[in-house]
Order: C-alpha cells, then structure tokens, then sequence
C-alpha cells in the first residue's frame, strides 16, 4: 500500500482508456504536423552534414573530434532509457506501468544510431600500433562493433514490437482513420487468447533480458575502441562501466523530461503522476550516487599510480595541460566541472532532498541538469581523445589543442536528436505513449481507498 500528499486521481474505466490512450492521444494536429516537418527537415540537414564530412576525408581522424562527441552523446542519451520499463518490469514495480511503453519507444532510435554509426567507423584510424582488445585482427574494430550495435539495435525493435501487439490488436479493432489500417497489418491475427498472453509474456523476459545484456556488451567495446584505443598509455578497466552507468543516469535524467513534457502539454497528465516521478526519482539518486562511484574508482587508481603515463591521462580528461599555469585557460577543466559539477555535485544536492524528490518538477528539472552535466562528460571524453594524433608508446607526448566544433558538427547532433524524436512521434500516431494493455491489466490490480486523511492505492501482486 503507498500513499502520498497528492490523492490519486480516480481510476480510469476501459471505456475512458480506449477513448483517451486510442482516440485523444494519438490525433494528429496542426501543431503536430509543423513539428514533425521541422524534425524531418533538420534529420536531412543531419544526414548531409555527415556526408558532406565524409567527402572532406577521412584520413585525419582529428577532425573528427566533435562528430564523435556528438555520436556518442546520442547513443548514451538514448540507448539507455528501454532499460527502465525492462528493469522494472523484471522488479516487477507495478508504479511503472504507465511509463513503461513510452520508455519502450526509445528502442526505436537504434536506426538513428546505426545510420550515423557508419561515419565515425569510417574515421576511425585503426588499430595498428595500438593496444585495444582486438590485437592485430585485420577486423577490428569495425566488424565486431558494428555486429555488437546492429545486435543491441535489432534487438530493441524486435522488443519495442513484441510489446505494442497487443495495444496494435485494440487499435486495429476500436481505432480510426490510416492508423488503423498500418495496426490492422502489423497486429499479425494477435487476438488475446491464453496460449498468446503465455508466449508475449515469456518472449518479453527473453528478450529484455537479450537487451540488457547486449547494452552492457556494446557500450564496453564502444567505449574501448573509440576512446582509449585512440589514447597511448590509457589502460582503465573501470572506465566501460563507468560509460554505462553514465549512459543510463542521463537517459533516465531525459525520461524524466519527457514524462514531465507529456503530462504538462501531452494530456496524459492522468497516467504520469507523483509516484512515477517520485519513483525515477529514487532511481536518479542512486545511479548519480554511482555516477560518482565509478568515476572515483577509476580516477583513483591513475591519481595514486603516479605513473607518467597515468598522470598524461589524468591531464588528457580531467585537469588539462599542466605547462599552462592560468587553470581558466585549460579547456580540459572546464569539460570536467561541467561534467562533475552538473552531473553529480547539482543534481545530487538536489535530489537528496525529500521536497525535491517526491515532487513532480523537481525530478525533471534534475534530470535536464544531468542531461546537459553529461554532454559536457563526454565532451571531456571524446573531443580529447579523438584529437590525439600520436600513434604508439607508452603515454602521451603532449595534450593536445581542442578547438571548437564547426557547422557541421552541430548539425550532426541537431540531426540526430531531431531523427530519434521524429520516429518516436510517427509511432505514437499509431500506439499510444502510455500502454493500453499493461494500463488495463493495472486495473484489475489496483484499488484506491481512502488512508487517514487522504487516499492511498492499494496494489495486487499475484505473481
């Protein structure tokens, strides 16, 4: 049993979920319309930029710096969120049943990601005279990252798919206009009985728990050969969780947002309410508290090695270059308080506090500080480490300059943002944010009951 200073709105029947979740949530405006025309124009704009980098050359990696900072920001934004409703889902956290399907959706950006993969593994400068877990095999990196992404990304939408077929089977049958039509061919004879509940329930464990794992795999071989493989002497063993864990608070701090977005200017206010924030925002505390963890235990090792090579790396992300003794003018330090000071030191004063936490707001405004706290983390990350041009040793020579990003770098991440967001909208036309099928299975769990002097739902837990 929960309760809350906010009394729950009063459960909605199946008459008002079939009219809210498939006629009202999914109409298509004008203010609609104009949104994804703009989404469509600058995931073009995106598109060309990349190949128009990719007519410039790829012999100098260098000037590929912010492109990878870009990419990598995106596949780290976005990858992670589906993990929220397979996490929860396998914790069997029946609070998040709302949410789940709109985390789901977030499948559907691996395309982006794939297509803008090409590039950067186009310019990367290969492996010879380099450490990385591949050695001297002709292949690497880019066939065994590129079966790891296409893996992780067939995997999502296979999931994202297995999971709307029933909410496609109720369109298909009470919904209107072309949607209903693209429902009525994708829904494939789903028709509800046992033996199908039976094997959707079984294929989502299966393959949520496919996902999990794959996610874990390509972020570690991502993280390896696109960043320390680039960086003489950068031997960090913690450094691939610490790339997954971040992935997953920034794409959590992004859900948030677009919970908050939903319920404020989407309509579903009635679905998002105080304990899914509330909730994500527990989340959020714990996976800024490891945010912080991980980098510690990385960082630690290099700062009492000593070793030269160690403390090349130190100044390479973190401090900047030591010959320069004005430390406002190491850009280097400005990405790493950015990073840690967004990322952790904010959004960890902030939602260590009750008020903060069980609120609405608060959980959103914290989560765009760690968005934009973990831009500048990998900012640190990639603008460095794709602008060393030494090849070989034992340490860096030299840090390296990090100029500015030009046009066509902003365009690239423009791009991509505004590519992911255009397929999730396309989808929603056809299956709601919010899950009919897991919503109306919530109702026959859930009751609310009056609990002292306010109200208080009380859950079923059968399984």
């Amino acid at each position: 049993m929960h309760s809350s200073h906010e009394a729950p709105g009063a459960p909605a029947t199946q008459d008002e979920l079939t009219e809210e979740l498939i006629h009202q949530a999914r109409r298509t405006g004008p203010t609609m319309r104009r949104a994804m025309w703009a989404l469509a124009a600058l995931a073009s704009l995106g598109v060309i930029a990349a190949l128009i980098m990719l007519l410039g050359g790829i012999d100098d990696h260098t000037r590929w710096n912010y492109y990878a900072v870009a990419y990598f920001y995106v596949f780290s934004l976005v990858m992670g969120i589906p993990m929220a409703g397979i996490g929860l889902r396998f914790a069997r956290a029946q609070w998040r049943r709302p949410t789940s399907r709109a985390a789901e959706l977030f499948a559907l950006a691996g395309p982006v990601v794939l297509l803008f993969f090409f590039p950067i593994m186009a310019a990367h400068p290969g492996l010879e005279g380099r450490n990385s877990l591949w050695m001297d095999w002709r292949l690497g990196p880019w066939f065994p990252d590129l079966i790891m992404l296409t893996t992780l990304v067939c995997i999502g939408l296979i999931f994202i798919y297995v999971s709307v077929l029933p909410d496609l089977a109720a369109v298909r049958d009470h919904g209107n206009g072309r949607s209903r039509g693209i429902a009525a061919s994708l829904a494939y004879g789903w028709i509800g009985t046992k033996r199908q509940w039976a094997m959707h329930k079984s294929a989502l464990g299966i393959l949520g728990t496919m996902y999990i794992a794959t996610y874990a795999m390509t972020h570690t071989v991502l993280a390896t050969d696109f960043a320390m493989v680039l960086v003489p002497g950068w031997k960090d063993p913690i450094f691939p969780a610490f790339h997954a864990v971040t992935g997953l608070q920034m794409g959590l701090g992004l859900f948030i947002v677009v919970q908050y977005a939903l319920r404020r200017w989407g309509g579903l206010g009635r679905y998002f309410e105080l304990e899914q924030f509330w909730g994500y925002g527990r989340l959020l505390l714990a996976l800024t508290l490891f945010w912080f963890y991980f980098w510690w235990s990385g960082f630690i090792l290099f700062w009492y090695g000593r070793l030269p090579h160690e403390q090349s790396i130190i100044a390479l992300i973190i401090f900047g270059d030591p010959t320069i003794e004005n430390l406002l003018a190491r850009p280097q330090m400005w990405m790493f308080g950015g990073a840690i000071g967004l990322s952790f030191i904010v959004a960890f004063l902030l939602i260590m506090w009750n008020p903060v936490r069980r609120s609405i707001l608060g959980p959103a405004v914290v989560g765009a500080i760690i968005v934009i706290g973990n831009f500048f983390d990998r900012l640190r990350i990639y603008a460095n480490s794709w602008s060393v041009e030494q090849v070989g040793g034992h340490g860096l020579h030299e840090i390296p300059h990090v100029g500015l990003p030009g046009i066509l770098e902003i365009l690239v991440l423009a791009g991509m943002l505004s590519g992911i967001a255009l397929l999730i909208l396309l989808a929603s036309r056809v299956v709601p944010f919010v899950s009919l099928w897991e919503t109306r299975e919530a109702l026959l769990l859930r009751v609310v009951r009056p609990f002292g002097v306010g109200h208080a739902h009380v859950v079923a837990k059968p399984d």
